[in-house]
Formats: C-alpha cells, structure tokens, sequence
C-alpha cells in the first residue's frame, strides 16, 4: 500500500515539473508564491512556504526508503543504509555542481528529464506495489502468457501488475501531452 501511494506522489510530483518546465511558468511560480510574501514583508509566510517545501521533500523520501525497506529480504537491509550514502554522495556532489554552474543549467531541460525519470520510478513503483498486494493475497493472480520478470524494473509476470503499468504510463503520457499542448497554444498567444 506505501508503494501504490508513493506511486500517487510520483506520479503528482512528475506531472508538476513537467508542467513548469517551462521558465516563464517557472518565473510566474515563484513570484506569485515568494514574491507576494517579499512585498508584504511576511516572513512568516515565506518562512512557512519554505519549510513546507522541505517537508513535502523529506515525507517523499520517508515514504520511498519505507516502500524499499518493505521490499528488501532481511539479509540485504544494509543496502539500503549504502544507498541512502550513495545519494547523499551524488546530492553533494550535483549541489556542487549546481552551485557552481547554476547561471549555466537550463531549468526547462533539467525538470523536463527529472519529470521523465520520476514517471519511470512511477512505473516501477506500481507494479512492485501490485506485485506486493498479490503476494499478501488482496489481489488476484493472471499469469502473463510469457514470462516476463525484471525485479528491478518492477515487471512481473502477471496481467495485473503490467495492466496497472501500462494505464499509469499511458494517463501520465497523456497527461504530458495534454500539458505540453496546452503550453504551446499559451506561447503562441
């Protein structure tokens, strides 16, 4: 159940970015939300916006590390303890980067990819959520009529688990489509 709603989060959080990977959208965000509290001289305000943005961040990897962790056999827990290194690692080193080179990183292409890479996590997410359910036995069990099992990409062999995949991939494509539609006929006005 914490994978099927981490897949709604993902699934929000890559359709948001998606939807403001577009910088003059992404300007619009930013002083609508932080510059009326600048104006009003309401640092409360800003000061609550900013850490509301930090928890939203902090629950999302709360959620998915539990969703690993519930994956994960026994022996291998102290994966996730490496894992959770590793990213602090690559964190420090894209902030460094990012810092370095920020006036250099477009916006549009970086939450273009970063809403790509969240809807793949979206997949994966759902179909080892589905996957989870059948095992606990809440959800029947078709089997697929070819094996098909790639653990790490969340694909099992069984209709449920690639029916769910493939209406989540195929609404957030649509979704994207929609979104990028949209925006091109707002540009050309």
């Amino acid at each position: 159940m914490i994978s099927l709603i981490a897949v709604i989060v993902l699934a929000f959080v890559g359709f948001w970015l998606h939807n403001h990977s577009h910088s003059k959208k992404w300007k619009e965000f930013i002083e609508k939300k932080v510059g009326a509290q600048l104006k009003g001289e309401r640092m409360i305000g800003l000061a609550f916006f900013s850490f509301m943005v930090v928890f939203r961040e902090a629950f999302e990897s709360i959620l998915f590390l539990q969703a690993i962790g519930l994956e994960t056999q026994a022996g291998d827990q102290s994966s996730i303890g490496f894992g959770v290194l590793a990213a602090f690692a690559l964190i420090g080193l894209l902030a460094f980067l990012f810092l370095k080179y920020s006036k250099k990183i477009p916006v549009r292409l970086l939450f273009r990819y970063s809403s790509w890479v969240i809807t793949l996590l979206a997949v994966i997410l759902i179909g080892k959520g589905i996957h989870a359910i059948q095992e606990a036995g809440w959800l029947s069990v078709t089997g697929f009529p070819a094996f098909l099992k790639i653990d790490w990409l969340g694909i099992y062999p069984t209709t449920e688990t690639l029916i769910s995949q493939a209406v989540l991939l195929g609404f957030l494509l649509l979704l994207y489509y929609l979104s990028s539609h949209r925006n091109r006929v707002v540009q050309v006005k």
